[in-house]
């Protein structure tokens, strides 16, 4: 499909892929397009699927979700945090991150879905204690899984285990996020 459903602008792949269609240069589609409209390059009956350019530049921030994801399961006894919580951090949608690492996305939800903390009744609470979490060892790095538990205990809707597993795994993202 040449053209894009949804989109108000062209895409530069949608107009090189129709200046490819109509047989004339990019510069004349944008300077004249009525004189390069023309018939087409191919017959509409060959099926013209489009020339087949490499895929977008992968950006930096899906990189790093993507190695602190890998890290996480990596781990083995850490507690997963939802993957847009991940991506929050980085300031990426999750859809994005996961159209240029499928693999580690998919391990990681399927991971994410076998832990025990995710149950009826808990999940609201423990989502806000790994949110609250993730934004103090984020915002203080170097904050001890101790300390994080300490700052975290009174506030926290979550059983003092459920709290210390969300601490570890809080304290590794902040690391990994470092480089340590």
């Amino acid at each position: 499909m040449i053209f894009q459903l949804h989109s108000r602008e062209p895409s530069m792949r949608t107009l090189l892929n129709l200046a490819a269609l109509q047989g004339v240069s990019l510069l004349d589609i944008l300077l004249r397009p009525q004189e390069a409209a023309s018939r087409p390059l191919f017959d509409n009956s060959s099926e013209f699927e489009g020339v087949p350019f490499p895929p977008a530049v992968v950006p930096e921030a899906t990189h790093r979700v993507q190695r602190v994801a890998s890290a996480l399961l990596a781990d083995g006894a850490v507690l997963l945090p939802p993957l847009y919580l991940l991506c929050r951090l980085e300031r990426v949608q999750p859809d994005y991150v996961r159209k240029f690492h499928e693999g580690t996305c998919a391990s990681y939800s399927a991971a994410y879905a076998r832990q025990s903390l995710w149950r009826p009744g808990t999940t609201m609470g423990a989502a806000r204690a790994v949110k609250a979490a993730l934004n103090l060892a984020i915002d203080n790095p170097g904050l001890t899984a101790e300390a994080l538990v300490a700052r975290l205990q009174p506030i926290a809707p979550v059983t003092y285990h459920q709290l210390v597993r969300i601490a570890e795994s809080a304290v590794l993202v902040e690391q990994i996020q470092r480089g340590k």
